[in-house]
């Protein structure tokens, strides 16, 4: 003859994730559950309620399930509780959501005050159109704005192009197997057979012969649209502490797209003249 499981045993094993001590629970209180349902649906005010919500004692009663399930969920047997005293919760709540009625607190989430899409706009719509209807579809922009950021990363890189062409061309390879190839100086010293401190001199002389004039007019457009891009996005807290600010998110972009030169060239120049201009006084 086989002893039955306690329902503190068998709410253990469901709220572990045990499908069926959960099939097991709910079997073993059906007497219980059908009590409660019968309770809560006695009041003729109940029963309006559920007429209106289109619900009957069979759905309640196959709701229900999902209640053990909260109740095994909720469950600790560190209170010293029997299982019982948490399931009337359970029910209690999961009839309240079928028939409508919510919580002060559920009043106040925004979620509960959303109206259906499928709502008319107005009776007088000639054309039938419905809250749905008028909702913009972010998706639909995405492939123009693919696009955009292609049609900018073309003219940049042709830009780009440009500078490195007014360079020597050994600076010019130099710069482009670090930046454009990614590869590490010690890398291009063993590809050409040549030692990696004449690299890295390829590498500071060709950065600084990209930063003249010429070259800071030629990009300065795009460095401005960068940093237009990233200094109204993300200025909250949640983006600061995960990102971290919009200014460091604008130089790291600057630094990929090989921009950030500008900035460091246009502080020492500063410099430069702050020291004549002391020299001079």
């Amino acid at each position: 003859m086989r002893t039955e499981e306690t329902n503190e045993a068998l709410a253990g094993r469901a709220g572990a994730g045990d499908r069926g001590a959960l099939a097991a629970l709910y079997e073993q209180n059906r007497g219980l559950l059908a009590i409660l349902l019968r309770r809560l649906t006695a009041s003729p005010g109940s029963r309006e309620r559920m007429d209106a919500a289109g619900v009957t004692f069979a759905d309640l009663e196959q709701e229900s399930y999902f209640a053990v399930e909260r109740a095994a969920a909720l469950y600790d047997p560190k209170r010293g509780a029997a299982f019982s005293s948490f399931l009337p919760y359970a029910v209690k709540t999961m009839f309240f959501r079928c028939i409508g009625l919510r919580t002060q607190r559920q009043r106040r989430d925004l979620l509960c005050k959303a109206d259906s899409l499928d709502r008319p706009l107005s009776a007088d719509e000639p054309d039938g159109l419905t809250c749905a209807d008028i909702i913009p579809d972010e998706s639909a922009l995405q492939p123009f704005t693919d696009a955009d950021e292609r049609l900018f990363t073309q003219q940049l890189h042709h830009a780009l192009d440009e500078c490195l062409d007014t360079i020597p061309p050994h600076e010019a390879a130099t710069i482009r197997a670090r930046y454009y190839g990614g590869k590490t100086q010690r890398q291009i010293a063993a590809e050409l057979g040549v030692t990696g401190s004449y690299i890295g001199q390829m590498e500071c002389n060709g950065l600084r012969h990209l930063r003249s004039p010429g070259n800071r007019y030629r990009l300065k457009q795009y460095r401005e649209e960068i940093i237009s891009r990233h200094a109204v996005r993300g200025t909250g807290f949640s983006a600061w502490k995960a990102y971290g600010s919009a200014q460091e998110r604008a130089v790291e972009e600057l630094e990929r797209e090989g921009l950030l030169w500008e900035v460091e060239n246009m502080e020492r120049s500063e410099i430069d003249c702050e020291r004549k201009a002391e020299t001079v006084l």
